[in-house]
């Protein structure tokens, strides 16, 4: 988009409304991959499991 504002097809306002929609897309990207994750590490709690990174457990002497 930048490139048809720098050849004069495009206004400048076309172009920061391209920039706000992909910032918004890659803003709810994100928040859906957080939710993805959350929801993945819900679900392995309530089936029983859990996670202790090994450098906590050795510290833990276990």
């Amino acid at each position: 988009m930048m490139n048809s504002y720098q050849a004069g097809i495009a206004a400048y306002t076309d172009v920061v409304t391209a920039q706000a929609s992909a910032l918004s897309a890659r803003r709810n990207l994100l928040q859906l991959e957080v939710q993805r994750q959350q929801t993945a590490l819900s679900l392995i709690q309530a089936l029983g499991g859990g996670w202790q990174a090994p450098w906590t457990a050795a510290a833990n002497g276990e």
